[in-house]
């Protein structure tokens, strides 16, 4: 798991991040836990969404599902991101949102992400990330 660590050596991220910081509490999103496949690319991300996110009934905000997509995604700068929305994402679920670099150009990183529950894809993305300049 590797949320914790990053968390931990950067407590000023936990504290003014969207999902660790003001997401992560109940009803909202209280579970957001983030593995990374050794020796890969890949990271799995298992989110709990509450009943407090809401667009329609019962049906959680795509800019939920967005905010998530990107967070999950990592630390770079967000240049393009988009989602297809597959199925409604319920309320009260849990996923696993698996996410991927597929290229890399230089300081850009293109990814892309399943949002899953139960081995049924509700939503997909693909996004450009660009990594900040080293100083």
């Amino acid at each position: 798991r590797i949320d914790q660590e990053i968390m931990t050596k950067n407590p000023i991220f936990a504290e003014t991040n969207a999902v660790h910081g003001a997401m992560c509490k109940i009803g909202h999103i209280p579970r957001y836990e983030v593995y990374e496949k050794i020796g890969s690319q890949e990271i799995a991300v298992v989110v709990h969404v509450g009943d407090r996110l809401c667009g329609h009934p019962g049906i959680v905000h795509g800019g939920i599902t967005s905010m998530i997509f990107d967070n999950s995604f990592g630390s770079a700068f967000t240049a393009n991101l988009n989602i297809n929305y597959r199925k409604p994402v319920l309320a009260n679920s849990t996923a696993i949102v698996r996410a991927r670099v597929t290229e890399i150009q230089g300081r850009k990183l293109f990814m892309s992400a399943t949002w899953e529950t139960d081995g049924v894809v509700y939503a997909d993305a693909t996004t450009l990330f660009i990594a900040p300049r080293e100083e």
